[in-house]
């Protein structure tokens, strides 16, 4: 991809410290990324984007071998964006990487052809999503980002976990409420037709905002569910809180 061969040359230009061995290979040999990304196996993009984030931090966040490992974790095909995330970018103790992970997951959830997981594998991302959003204990930008994608993947994933999350985002859900005409009391069958009229935005080929519009699809049936319960469109008990963790 020539696009990919001219920002890894700009930036080793600007750059131009002692390279490490991925260093090196993309600047020397930029194709061998989008190669990676066409054909390699998972276990070798897995080993790649491990030794780029290991070498940017041993050379003090090099820019160079971190954009190398966020290209790979953003545009790795649709089924290896998960288990990128669950095995690299959720597995650091890294806040910025956690939420690139979270948003590797949207996007192969919201994507034309979203992968089938097994119930191990739901399991397992679960698991990882909960301890990271209950680690959060302090405002800021990427706990915000974190917090804002994990409560949508939650979603998408019918966790009602991530609905409590999702409305403890008032400005959002403020706007919400004006934008679809619904109250916390409104009855299921509002939020049933709130559902089909979304979904049927969503299947839009046309539509370039039918990956949001999936979400708000996942949104409107846990409210669904939760109203036929006979309980008010609020947060119960959530893992994180959206309004305490935006930067003031």
């Amino acid at each position: 991809m020539k696009i990919t061969n001219i920002i890894f040359t700009s930036i080793f230009v600007a750059n131009m410290s002692l390279a490490g061995p991925i260093k090196t290979q993309v600047t020397t040999n930029p194709e061998s990324v989008s190669t990676l990304l066409q054909s390699g196996s998972y276990a070798g993009m897995l080993a790649f984007v491990r030794a780029a984030h290991a070498e940017s931090i041993a050379e003090n966040d090099d820019e160079i071998t971190q954009y190398a490992y966020l290209m790979v974790l953003a545009n790795a095909p649709a089924a290896m964006r998960i288990p990128l995330a669950v095995d690299f970018a959720m597995d650091v103790n890294d806040i910025t990487l956690n939420a690139q992970g979270a948003r590797a997951v949207r996007s192969s959830l919201v994507s034309d052809a979203p992968p089938t997981l097994s119930q191990a594998q739901k399991d397992v991302l679960l698991q990882k999503l909960k301890v990271k959003l209950t680690g959060l204990s302090s405002a800021g930008e990427s706990a915000f980002d974190f917090a804002r994608l994990a409560a949508e993947v939650l979603m998408l994933l019918n966790g009602d976990v991530g609905l409590d999350i999702y409305l403890t985002g008032t400005e959002t859900v403020g706007n919400l409420k004006i934008l679809d005409g619904w109250t916390p009391t409104s009855e299921a069958s509002v939020f049933a037709q709130l559902k089909a009229s979304y979904d049927q935005k969503a299947n839009d080929p046309a539509n370039e905002n039918r990956g949001s519009d999936k979400v708000t699809v996942a949104l409107y049936e846990l409210c669904r569910i939760r109203r036929t319960e006979n309980k008010e469109i609020k947060t119960l008990e959530p893992l994180a809180n959206l309004d305490q963790l935006l930067p003031k």
